[in-house]
């Protein structure tokens, strides 16, 4: 298993969610905020040198395709 899946394993256990299709928009967003916070991946610290209007613009993207993730990561 992934470095990656066991650390969204556990954040799953920590916040109690089965499934994530199941939680309100507010708790979704709160675990995916708590996910991107706490996990420090390989190149993480890339985006800390990134001029604040083209970071603004990947967050919007990754937001936008991030919400799928989840359904992604059950395949794997």
């Amino acid at each position: 298993m992934s470095a990656y899946k066991q650390f969204f394993t556990k954040a799953l256990k920590k916040f109690g969610i089965k499934s994530i299709n199941d939680i309100t928009p507010a708790k979704k967003k709160e675990f995916f905020n708590y996910i991107d916070k706490n996990w420090k991946g390989k190149n993480e610290s890339v985006t800390e040198k990134m001029n604040p209007v083209l970071m603004k613009a990947l967050q919007k993207q990754h937001n936008q395709i991030y919400k799928y993730q989840y359904n992604i990561f059950l395949y794997f």
